[in-house]
């Protein structure tokens, strides 16, 4: 299973979860709720 993440943190505002922050809770998410999360090849995507 390939999983992509983006994460993107706002210039303007600056609020928000850092790109770090996110990779992070999206990566415990897939291991958590999806079936076979843990061997998913997570693809990650950064916009800054």
């Amino acid at each position: 299973m390939r999983i992509a993440i983006y994460s993107r943190k706002s210039k303007w505002t600056g609020k928000g979860e850092s790109v770090e922050n996110q990779l992070i809770m999206c990566r415990e998410y897939i291991a958590m709720f999806l079936e076979e999360g843990d061997r998913a090849q997570i693809i990650e995507y950064e916009d800054m």
